[in-house]
């Protein structure tokens, strides 16, 4: 399964605030059978500023972390 819509990069929208929440979604996710993530923050001027190389760092931190973690969850960012 691929869920095409997450807010799980830690500390950019509403969604994980810390890497921490990140990973415990990611287990979640792969425990109820997804595979693979699309990576979708939230960019809204003034409130939610997260310009390309901010995504790219927190995707390449997640990235490193379900590594680490032993997590096999495929992901991809559209900044």
């Amino acid at each position: 399964m691929l869920d095409f819509h997450t807010h799980i990069l830690a500390g950019l929208d509403d969604g994980a605030d810390f890497l921490c929440e990140s990973l415990q979604m990611a287990r979640m996710a792969y425990a109820d059978g997804t595979r693979g993530i699309v990576l979708t923050p939230h960019h809204y001027e003034g409130r939610y500023n997260n310009g390309r190389a901010k995504v790219l760092a927190k995707t390449f931190e997640l990235a490193q972390s379900l590594k680490k973690a032993g997590i096999h969850l495929a992901g991809d960012s559209q900044p």
